[in-house]
């Protein structure tokens, strides 16, 4: 949710043109909620799978696969509009 805050906030400040200082900000927020957001994943994920290895590489394919998508669906919106 703060990640989706600090984007949406970024695109306000591209629409109004704010000073490229508050874009430094607010990118450097957006990289620090993602680092302590993934540090706590990591913790947690395991734990909620039981410490099972099977289901924990299966967790980690479907993120990875998520992320790519992700990746790759923002590129192209990004090349096209």
């Amino acid at each position: 949710m703060i990640q989706l805050i600090v984007i949406i906030s970024i695109i306000i400040c591209l629409s109004y043109q704010l000073p490229v200082v508050v874009m430094y900000v607010l990118n450097l927020a957006f990289n620090l909620v993602t680092t302590v957001l993934n540090t706590i994943q990591m913790k947690i994920v395991p734990r909620t799978l039981d410490d099972d290895s099977d289901l924990i590489d299966k967790s980690v394919d479907i993120q990875y696969a998520t992320s790519n998508v992700l990746d790759i669906v923002s590129n192209l919106w990004a090349l096209f509009f």
